[in-house]
């Protein structure tokens, strides 16, 4: 692994280390704080958590491995794919997270982004 690629990695962990502080303290307000605008609050944190979570998946796919899937499929195909070791790298994620993963959000449907199930 480049230390680019690495200074890149580290960076994206940050940001996800960033987003759950944020996503924890906002979850831990009392349910009757909970309104439409913390809702909408949690929402764009989770949002902004999956978005990381992909970019640093792509990022490895692409520098790391030299090969980012392409298909209709390509986030089964990534989540795939990074649960496979390679001569290159061991696996990134296990194969039962990859799989419930999966299964939550619905990679390589006919729509672009994935949606909860």
């Amino acid at each position: 692994m480049s230390s680019d690629l690495a200074n890149k990695l580290r960076l994206g962990l940050a940001e996800l280390a960033t987003v759950r502080e944020q996503f924890a303290s906002l979850v831990s307000l009392p349910a009757t704080s909970e309104g439409v605008i913390e809702r909408a609050a949690a929402s764009a944190m989770l949002h902004s958590f999956y978005t990381e979570i992909e970019k640093i998946l792509k990022l490895i796919a692409r520098e790391w491995d030299d090969q980012m899937p392409a298909s209709e499929a390509w986030h089964r195909e990534l989540l795939k794919q990074m649960s496979t070791a390679t001569a290159k790298r061991p696996a990134v994620l296990s194969q039962l997270w990859s799989k419930r993963w999966a299964s939550s959000w619905r990679f390589g449907t006919s729509s672009a982004e994935p949606r909860l199930c």
